[in-house]
């Protein structure tokens, strides 16, 4: 809990949005429905890879305020009703000493799908002091578990327990829905078209990260493994590429291995490292068990772990992977199942690109998109265009420099998009990328081709009124330039109108190449 509490409270200077829908870069999408008269804020990619928040505020002193987490780079294992109170309660207690309520009453939500729980508990360093501006002295808690769905964590802050606003934004909260592709999906991507397929245990739960800065190698990214409840184990993997981009001979990798293998002998048994190769895909790969010297003989207690296996992997392409996978017995099937998991690694680097900044240019005949990743621009041939500013410190897709974000005040249409260098792409066709995050299955989803563009046209019901949102994805790759257009609307008509209007705008907007050095 100590770590969602900091990821919580870093978050401010978010964009204000009007809307009940956020389209959360790329990949996925949530709609919330706030108290009436309450704002949307949002911030992507806020704590790591395809993290994200939504904040709902009340007033300019944000109390009542809630920030909600949407940790989209990670799944939680397999939960029951019992397992995911149990977590629940284990977070807390990581965090306790902040309130005064060491064991808060815990209340069962009722979760379309899935399991949510829901407490309230008050600031130690707030008993007894009235309140101030920019500090609550209650805080409320909502964890929101879904199979194969994004883990939820809500703060809501309050001044007095007794407060209405707290059922209300519970209930956003609890009526929170949304899309987003599952995670991982066989093949986990990170930054810059890299990847690793892995084949992930089933209700095993995944959690992608950055990795720290390795000697000799380029970007590394780590990967977490938890089995479900009622085991016990955990699989940390990390894997990078060499600097020189060449394997490793056998001679080289077994001096790593014993390198890798030192810094243990002080806390373990061994004071050799014995290695068995294992078979990986594309390389070669050997691992080994140390018994931890100060649980001989005793009963392993929670967050301890009586053996650690070191894993590790060289492959072909120069990518390195290397692993611990913790445990009470190296003979157990979790174990097994580590070392088979680490072995189905197939890791993929990508050189780094970078992506130009876009440019947005005022003409005659409208307002001219490009950037230098291409001689390509788009031309939206209105001007009653308004491009909307970005956050100076935005993150993910919003703070990619090759996004755009505005809105045609005429229609009424709202534009995004990135513009990016062909390469970025690593699908086959769009209609991979857009099964691979959810959106084929989206409510009325239809595929379509308008002009040279990819299209997914589909519906999102915008609260409990009578409004209703269509959306629409419009891909273009070709040459040196991959469009990736998201354009929306909201309305009142029927979804047959507003579908044919959001089509026949993009059907306005004129692509065209350029000759080189005339922008």
């Amino acid at each position: 809990m100590k770590k969602i509490l900091t990821l919580i409270l870093l978050c401010s200077a978010f964009a204000i949005l009007r809307g009940e829908t956020v389209q959360l870069g790329k990949n996925g999408q949530v709609q919330v429905t706030p108290p009436a008269g309450w704002q949307i804020e949002w911030q992507e990619d806020a704590f790591g890879l395809d993290n994200h928040t939504v904040t709902l505020i009340a007033n300019k002193n944000r109390k009542p305020g809630c920030t909600i987490v949407i940790a989209a780079g990670e799944r939680q294992p397999a939960h029951t009703d019992a397992s995911f109170l149990a977590y629940i309660k284990q977070l807390y207690a990581e965090g306790a000493d902040q309130f005064v309520e060491k064991t808060p009453t815990y209340t069962r939500l009722n979760i379309k799908d899935g399991i949510g729980y829901y407490c309230v508990a008050n600031y130690a360093a707030m008993a007894g002091k009235p309140p101030t501006e920019g500090a609550a002295k209650v805080c409320g808690f909502v964890l929101i578990y879904r199979k194969h769905a994004p883990f939820v964590t809500a703060t809501l802050y309050v001044d007095d327990p007794k407060d209405p606003a707290l059922d209300l934004m519970v209930k956003a909260v609890s009526e929170m829905q949304l899309s987003f592709p599952d995670f991982p999906a066989g093949r986990i991507r990170y930054d810059s078209g890299s990847s690793m397929k892995i084949d992930i245990p089933k209700d095993w739960g995944a959690m992608r990260e950055r990795g720290s800065p390795l000697p000799d190698m380029e970007r590394t990214f780590d990967l977490k493994l938890n089995p479900p409840a009622g085991e016990k184990a955990l699989l940390t993997i990390t894997v990078g590429r060499l600097q020189n981009g060449k394997p490793l001979t056998k001679r080289q990798f077994e001096a790593l291995a014993q390198k890798l293998a030192a810094p243990i002998f002080p806390e373990a048994v061994e004071k050799k490292a014995t290695y068995t190769e294992m078979q990986v895909r594309g390389g070669q790969g050997l691992h080994c068990v140390f018994t931890d010297a100060s649980l001989v003989n005793k009963t392993p207690v929670p967050n301890q772990y009586k053996y650690v296996g070191l894993f590790l992997a060289s492959y072909d392409n120069g990518c390195l992977a290397f692993a611990t996978a913790l445990t009470d017995d190296p003979n157990s099937e979790s174990f097994k199942l580590m070392l088979k998991t680490f072995s189905s690694i197939e890791p993929s680097f990508a050189e780094e690109i970078k992506t130009p900044p876009v440019q947005i240019t005022k003409t005659k005949q409208g307002f001219l998109i490009g950037s230098a990743a291409s001689d390509t621009t788009l031309l939206i041939p209105s001007k009653k265009f308004k491009r909307e500013k970005i956050e100076k410190n935005a993150r993910g897709g919003r703070g990619n420099p090759g996004y755009f974000f505005g809105k045609d005040e005429k229609s009424g249409v709202i534009i995004s998009g990135w513009f990016e260098p062909a390469a970025q792409f690593q699908y086959s066709d769009a209609r991979q990328m857009w099964t691979h995050e959810g959106l084929t299955k989206a409510k009325n989803a239809e595929l379509k081709t308008i002009n040279e563009w990819d299209v997914i046209i589909y519906d999102i019901a915008a609260g409990n009124g009578p409004l209703k949102q269509v959306n629409m994805r419009a891909h273009y790759l070709k040459d040196d330039v991959w469009i990736d257009l998201h354009l929306s609307i909201t309305g009142t008509r029927s979804s047959a109108d507003m579908r044919k209007q959001i089509s026949d705008y993009l059907g306005t907007i004129k692509l065209s190449r350029t000759a080189a050095g005339t922008r």
